[in-house]
């Protein structure tokens, strides 16, 4: 099927990013290399432009009041054409099946800036009215305050589309770098994985393993294998969980030799096809890895100076002797730290633990 309001993803090439965003026009790219992307649709810039221009009150969208924007966006009605397009698109996909639904602003996922993270994504979506829902929370997602300060510009003068794609219901999932992101090393080529759905390695729910590949010859020089206590599941209801991982799997590596050689020969092709380091989103199911997102790496890691465990410590020879650990701590705090939670244990380890070290000599 295809519209002026949904297309289908097939790599077509006169699909151009004008219509798509640029995460959809990133999906077909991959589409039309024959790379494997679960099966797609875009609801288009397009579609979005005429949706503001019909049901949301011009006067609403010139008051330059953002939550204002976004709450009409999200009650206004969506117009019978570009309703009806949508329902057929996701019926294309399986009318009962699990869709991600993300957004594909203009101006995202570019060579120069890659919003991640600045626009709505939602996944395991069922069902045609919650899919509905979620585009007009996608389209709204472009008046957010966050996507207004990265932006440094007003989202009247641009647009966005929307990705409505198969969920793929990961055995286990994570990130790609085609250059090391930590070295900046571009002959190394870096994979974070979990068991389970990729959303827990987004959010830093979950340990991940860490391969480092040769990027000409595809061995593995260096290998991370973490305790990966928890991984992140779909529930009956719909909701995602993060639960007990099984004892057996705890400590093994959740990528077999045969994905991390499908990983490395998909990563290639993609750079290739790109022309720039890429960061990519991938999952495995039965064997098979998928390709779900690619975006050009836009930030590089740079050189820094010196970063002492205790920077507050008077005595030069202790400070240069200390050095970083997560024992003890990264059995208690097993997320992200808080300001409180950071700022409580640097406290700790200022004022009690290093104070007794000292004592023991």
């Amino acid at each position: 099927m295809s519209s002026s309001y949904v297309v289908e993803i097939t790599g077509n090439n006169t699909l151009e990013r004008a219509s798509l965003g640029g995460k959809a026009h990133s999906l077909n790219h991959l589409v039309q290399a024959g790379l494997p992307v679960p099966p797609a649709f875009c609801v288009t810039a397009h579609a979005y432009e005429q949706f503001i221009g019909d049901a949301v009150p011009s006067e609403v969208m010139n008051s330059g009041d953002l939550e204002q924007i976004r709450s009409a966006i999200l009650e206004a009605n969506l117009p019978d054409a570009i309703r009806d397009a949508i329902v057929s698109a996701y019926e294309h996909l399986g009318s009962s099946s699990d869709v991600a639904v993300r957004s594909s602003a203009l101006d995202e996922d570019g060579q120069s800036q890659s919003f991640a993270g600045q626009y709505e994504t939602y996944l395991h979506i069922n069902g045609q009215e919650a899919v509905l829902n979620k585009v007009q929370a996608c389209w709204a997602s472009l008046w957010a305050e966050r996507a207004a300060g990265y932006r440094n510009a007003d989202a009247s003068q641009t647009a966005i589309a929307v990705v409505l794609q198969t969920m793929v219901a990961a055995d286990c999932a994570g990130v790609l770098f085609t250059r090391d992101p930590i070295s900046n090393r571009e002959d190394r080529l870096v994979i974070d994985g979990c068991w389970g759905l990729g959303e827990g390695v987004v959010s830093g729910q979950v340990s991940t393993d860490t391969f480092t590949l040769d990027k000409v010859s595809g061995e593995c020089v260096e290998k991370q294998l973490r305790h990966k206590s928890h991984y992140c599941v779909r529930q009956e209801n719909g909701h995602i969980a993060l639960v007990e991982t099984p004892t057996e799997k705890r400590d093994s590596a959740c990528l077999t030799a045969h994905h991390l050689e499908q990983l490395w020969t998909l990563a290639k092709q993609a750079e290739t096809l790109y022309g720039c380091a890429l960061d990519i989103e991938w999952a495995v199911k039965d064997d098979k890895v998928w390709l779900l997102q690619a975006r050009p790496v836009t930030t590089t890691n740079q050189a820094s100076g010196v970063v002492y465990a205790n920077p507050w410590e008077a005595s030069q020879s202790i400070k240069e002797g200390a050095f970083f650990s997560r024992m003890d701590t990264g059995e208690i705090v097993t997320g992200l730290m808080t300001p409180l939670g950071l700022s409580f244990c640097e406290f700790y380890q200022k004022h009690i633990h290093a104070q007794r070290s000292k004592r023991w000599g």
